[in-house]
């Protein structure tokens, strides 16, 4: 006699299997997460991050500051209501 499994017993199996491993994998980031919390002081790592931005802002600032003040040959208009 030959066993055969239905097609909705095979269903329910695929779904049950793939719901496992959907649970498996997000119990395995959830532990990364958690390990990567603890590693990590991210007050220190914004306040890094932030200093930098701020440090390339002022390079670039000085750069156009100097690239338009290079320039005093130009004839500028009058101001208006002066």
């Amino acid at each position: 006699m030959r066993h055969t499994i239905d097609k909705g017993k095979w269903f329910r199996v695929t779904i049950i299997d793939l719901i496992f491993n959907l649970g498996m994998f997000l119990c395995f980031v959830c532990l990364l997460w958690v390990v990567w919390i603890q590693k990590y002081n991210h007050a220190q790592m914004h306040e890094a991050i932030s200093d930098q931005n701020l440090e390339l802002l002022r390079e670039r600032l000085i750069q156009t500051v100097k690239l338009t003040s290079d320039v005093d040959d130009i004839e500028r208009p009058p101001l208006q209501g002066m």
